[in-house]
């Protein structure tokens, strides 16, 4: 064995060097190295054969062992290594280099040989770390499609996140902005009467008012009368612009509507002290106010008031009456007046001294007991007498000339101030006779 011991080193020194091909100069170089036996030495040329086999066996062992170690070590690292490996494989062919990693290179051996002398401890630390490494490198070796559709995914993803955040930020943003609240002009009205509503400005919606009495509207702002008496429920929905699912509704706004007061005009023609007057009522005894109007320019707020007409002719009585609930109401009725009232004044009169009729004075200013003016003009338009006196009646004197007046027609004015406290004036034509 003393005699191999110099192929021995050669050996050993080109498996260290990882050698893996020896070639026809390195054969000579061996054969060369082994000492000259006989050739008569049957032993010693099998024994030769025997060796060069071994070393045949082992150097091709060797280098097949080795080369799949590393291209699986590449194959599962490929993406951790990257191009740094490639520069490595050029450098494979110079057998001075190491093939891989040592760590990586240890790890391995140690696993395929399963070295027994190795502790647990440290084949557990180096299987975790060759775990860590090769997942690392899967992670990192995604093929192209993979990692599309990982990025595709991702996008989708936030995506749907931000649609739906942006969603919950609407709906969130509608609920709060949306106030359904609106003003009224009154909660209580009558038939007929006009009924302010006003909702709350909001910009981007939509408003639909429900009133409750088959009518709807989607002004923001609006006017509205009910024609029948009870209680209405209004209600005014808010809808979102963008969204129509997004609204709000108000409470019910209660809204009591009450029915107009009723009533009729009565009329009767009655005389005092040979005066005749008209006297009017109406039938609603349930009354706050009440005005009259007789279409002559006179007016009253009595229940029951009396009236005259001093001329002929047909006058429209209109009575306008408010109940306890502030609800008016309006009635009208004509009347024709056939004769004048004139304050009962004559025609003509004869100042002879004879003691029948010998002055002027209309009858009813006997009687009214008011304050009046009595002015007398000619034909000319000229005053000839004036008297605020039911005792100083006209004598047919012109109180400018103190001498009797001539026959002829003379114009009469009466102007008198009524219980009422309102002016009336009467006027007329009257004959004097000598």
């Amino acid at each position: 064995m003393n005699k191999l011991d110099p192929l021995e080193k050669l050996l050993n020194a080109k498996l260290q060097n990882n050698e893996v091909e020896l070639n026809f100069d390195s054969w000579n170089a061996i054969e060369k190295k082994l000492p000259s036996a006989p050739k008569s030495n049957l032993y010693y040329w099998i024994s030769a054969a025997i060796i060069i086999g071994t070393i045949s066996s082992a150097i091709f062992y060797f280098n097949y062992k080795n080369t799949n170690t590393f291209n699986k070590n590449t194959e599962d690292n490929s993406n951790d290594i990257g191009q740094n490996n490639i520069d490595d494989l050029d450098k494979v062919a110079d057998l001075n280099e190491p093939l891989v990693d040592e760590n990586i290179s240890k790890s391995l051996i140690e696993e395929n040989t399963g070295n027994a002398n190795l502790s647990k401890e440290n084949s557990t630390n180096n299987n975790t770390k060759e775990s860590e490494l090769l997942n690392e490198a899967v992670n990192k070796s995604q093929d192209e499609n993979s990692l599309t559709e990982f990025d595709n995914n991702t996008v989708h993803n936030e995506t749907v996140e931000y649609q739906n955040s942006k969603e919950n930020e609407i709906i969130i943003t509608e609920k709060t902005i949306l106030k359904a609240e609106f003003s009224s002009s009154n909660n209580k009205a009558c038939v007929e009467e006009t009924i302010s509503f006003n909702a709350l400005q909001q910009p981007n919606v939509t408003y639909l008012w429900d009133l409750d009495d088959g009518n709807f509207s989607d002004q923001p702002n609006l006017e509205h009368q009910y024609n029948e008496p009870g209680i209405y429920y209004v209600q005014l929905t808010v809808s979102s612009e963008t969204d129509p699912n997004v609204y709000k509704k108000s409470s019910e706004f209660e809204l009591v509507i009450h029915d107009k007061p009723s009533s009729s005009i009565n009329m009767n023609s009655i005389e005092e002290n040979g005066i005749p007057f008209n006297q009017f009522s109406q039938s609603n005894n349930d009354l706050n106010t009440i005005i009259w109007d007789f279409g002559d320019g006179s007016k009253s707020t009595e229940f029951e008031p009396i009236h005259r007409y001093l001329h002929k002719g047909n006058y429209l009585i209109t009575l306008d009456i408010t109940d306890e609930n502030n609800c008016s109401n309006s009635f009208s009725r004509s009347i024709n007046i056939d004769e004048v009232f004139n304050l009962m004044a004559p025609n003509s009169f004869t100042p002879n001294g004879d003691g029948i009729n010998d002055n002027f004075i209309p009858e009813s200013l006997k009687i009214m007991d008011v304050e009046f003016t009595m002015t007398i003009f000619n034909k000319f338009g000229k005053r000839v007498y004036q008297t605020k006196n039911i005792d100083q009646p006209w004598e047919g004197i012109d109180q400018n000339s103190g001498q009797k007046c001539q026959e002829g027609n003379y114009l009469w004015v009466v102007q008198l101030i009524n219980k009422n406290g309102e002016t009336e004036q009467y006027k007329g034509a009257i004959l004097l006779l000598n």
